[in-house]
């Protein structure tokens, strides 16, 4: 697919043409959503979030790509519940892992080089 490829703008045109025919589909607002992402146009991709989620509450692409949009933005708390969602659904999501990792992962080094750790977007300074 050209999702794969890293064609993300020809996925684009795929993808939005699928979703004309299906809005209530709750992957092509999904794909949508990460292919979005992709091309770090972050509002278009949190409208189609909001949408695949509404459709699927669990829907594996559209948390994904919900945490990996917190975490670009700084948004430690919310991308952390994201991936615990998707871990909690299936442990063996690599992806969701990794983010998972990663948060924590900065969160350590946060804490080893500034003596506190990360400072959210929302919450001031979080200690895990």
């Amino acid at each position: 697919s050209a999702l794969k490829l890293n064609n993300s703008r020809k996925a684009l045109s795929v993808l939005q043409e699928g979703y004309t025919l299906y809005p209530n589909d709750a992957d092509f607002a999904g794909l949508l959503a990460l292919t979005y992402a992709q091309l770090q146009d972050f509002n278009k991709a949190k409208t189609f979030v909001s949408q695949s989620l509404k459709l699927d509450p669990e829907h594996a692409t559209g948390l994904l790509t919900a945490a990996n949009i917190a975490f670009f933005e700084h948004d430690f708390t919310r991308a952390l519940k994201f991936y615990t969602q998707i871990i909690n659904k299936n442990p063996s999501n690599t992806k969701a892992l990794q983010g998972f990792i990663g948060v924590k992962a900065f969160n350590f080094f946060s804490i080893f080089y500034y003596g506190c750790a990360w400072k959210d977007k929302d919450d001031g300074i979080l200690r895990l």
